[in-house]
């Protein structure tokens, strides 16, 4: 009965609608509760006493309603739909009171709820309807135009009028109070998300120039220590070495709790094939520690080129399998289904199913219920991050549950690829290299970063390891020269004048359609902020390195890539 309820009463709002239209939206379903159950209660009793005047009236009337509702309010509470609700309340207000005698006095005790529902509903144009319906029952009792009416005497209307007027007036002021408190609220909420995104800003500047600092110190470190060197200066710099890392921990600890999960993403469609998105996802995550075995299946169902947006659906799945790794898996097994939810000559509907087994799931259920609610709770950040990808797409992330068993879901919408679907046998767009795979030594590299220094000091680290680096100064320039040669790897600064690494990155993406191949792309950022790796990879970064960094952590990704 309880879940009915909510059902009734929550039917229609939603994470996407705003506070105040949710709110409205609740009321209006509270009234209509109140409403199915005063009707349904006074047919029974009309029935039970023989009044079947009663019945006559009050069971249309539900059906009216039952049916208004299904076409007016199933997805939202226009004003409109609010008035017409109060018309028909109206309606059958006065049939019961005009034409049944028998609860003319009942009726009245009853009317004098209706400004409640009238003012809470439409506020100040609630009050007119009110004095409306007052108008109709005091004129309709001193001058009977309906044959067998039994008005209520003189001293009855009267202090009915009094007690009606007052209650009207009281719920108009307490509705007009309770919207200054909202307006208030909404104002102070407005204020809060300004002054976060101003000092999310100044944690993302900051943590750019410590992590640049740090960088161009810890590469530094790597070029000069060697074996000519004597005990003393090795010591030097190992402590120089062991001080910056203390650094970088403390400043990726500060960065994590200070900034929430930040994704600032614009969707890439491009033609692709699942196959080589999830073939892609499952190269990623094996390239990592600590994450979890991938099995997928239904991949090939869908054999053909689809529309859509490969990078972010790669990017859903790696943080939700990130996700569910905090929750400690009892096996280190995540299976993947996709299967075909719905599809038309155009168009079709793709569900991806996680199933997986945790020994955290109560906590599991609670932070998806977090993070539907838009709860402040501290929520594992690869979850909250796929679930605002999710809700860029226009989708939710629903979570089942069973003995034993756990299983986070969605769907995407695509559209097919005619074009490739038929007749074509060219394969997807494949990882340049991974057929004819080279040597870090016999690899050509590119490299787009801004800073003079940052260039000489990648170029020191990098230059004894492959075979030639060449050096683009912004994203522009970058697209320019990747128009011009082929390189076996990008490595692509994020922050950057002119043209920054995620527009170049998908501009790079888009280029790459036609061409049937794609060249790996490392992002190498400083700001290094949560929500800041997925947004490279979800522009099409096939790896991402924050710096500072290692240079044996960026050559192994490399390797790994070309």
């Amino acid at each position: 009965m309880t879940a009915l309820i909510q059902s009734l009463l929550f039917r229609g709002t939603s994470n996407e609608t705003d506070i105040l239209n949710n709110a409205s939206i609740k009321k209006i379903k509270v009234f209509q509760l109140l409403a199915y159950l005063f009707l349904i209660i006074s047919s029974i009793i009309g029935l039970i006493y023989n009044i079947s005047e009663i019945a006559f009236i009050n069971l249309p009337s539900f059906v009216l309603l039952v049916v208004l509702n299904l076409l007016f309010f199933r997805k939202k509470s226009s004003a409109s739909a609010r008035y017409l609700f109060l018309i028909v309340i109206i309606i059958v207000v006065l049939l019961n009171y005009f034409l049944i005698p028998a609860i003319t006095t009942a009726m009245m005790a009853l009317i004098m709820l209706f400004p409640v529902a009238s003012v809470r509903l439409t506020s100040r144009q609630g009050v007119w309807l009110s004095l409306i319906l007052l108008l109709i029952i005091i004129s309709g009792s001193i001058i009977p135009v309906i044959p067998g009416f039994d008005p209520p005497g003189m001293l009855t209307l009267i202090l009915f009028a009094t007690g009606y007027l007052i209650m009207t007036s009281i719920i108009y002021f307490i509705e007009i109070y309770q919207q200054i408190r909202t307006n208030d609220l909404a104002e102070k909420i407005q204020y809060y998300e300004s002054e976060i995104e101003k000092r999310d800003r100044f944690i993302s500047k900051t943590s750019h120039k410590l992590r640049t600092s740090l960088n161009n110190i810890t590469l530094i470190n790597n070029l000069v220590h060697d074996n000519r060197m004597s005990n003393a200066q090795k010591e030097l710099l190992d402590t120089l070495k062991s001080s910056t890392n203390d650094l970088i921990i403390d400043v990726n600890e500060l960065v994590e709790i200070a900034t929430p999960s930040i994704i600032d993403y614009k969707p890439i469609i491009l033609s692709f094939k699942l196959s080589d998105t999830f073939k892609e996802i499952r190269n990623y995550l094996e390239s990592e520690e600590n994450n979890p075995e991938i099995h997928i299946t239904g991949d090939d169902k869908i054999p053909y080129h689809i529309i859509g947006d490969p990078f972010m659906l790669r990017s859903i799945l790696i943080n939700l399998i990130k996700g569910i790794t905090a929750f400690h898996l009892k096996e280190k097994v995540v299976n993947i289904k996709m299967a075909v939810e719905s599809e038309s000559e155009n168009n079709l509907q793709l569900a991806f199913v996680l199933n997986f087994n945790i020994e955290q799931s109560k906590v599991l259920k609670d932070w998806t219920k977090n993070i539907r609610l838009k709860s402040n709770q501290i929520i594992p950040a690869s979850l909250v991050n796929a679930s605002k990808l999710l809700q860029a797409a226009g989708q939710d992330l629903n979570l089942d549950q069973k003995q034993g068993s756990d299983t986070i879901y969605f769907f995407l919408d695509f559209s097919i690829d005619h074009a490739k679907k038929s007749g074509s046998k060219k394969p997807g767009i494949r990882l340049k290299g991974k057929k004819t795979a080279k040597s870090l030594s016999e690899s050509s590299i590119l490299l787009v970063e801004d800073n003079i220094i940052n260039q000489k000091i990648v170029l020191l680290s990098l230059s004894k390891l492959v075979k030639d680096i060449d050096v683009a100064i912004n994203g522009k320039q970058a697209l320019d020269m990747f128009g011009k040669k082929s390189y076996d790897a990008i490595l692509m600064d994020i922050k950057m004048p002119v043209m920054n690494g995620i527009t170049a990155i998908k501009k790079i993406r888009e280029l790459e359609v036609t061409s049937e191949s794609r060249t790996p792309i490392i992002a190498i950022t400083a700001n290094a902020i949560t929500g800041d790796k997925d947004n490279c990879l979800a522009a099409g970064a096939d790896d991402y390195v924050s710096k500072p960094f290692q240079v044996d952590e960026l050559t192994s990704k490399i390797s790994r890539l070309i």
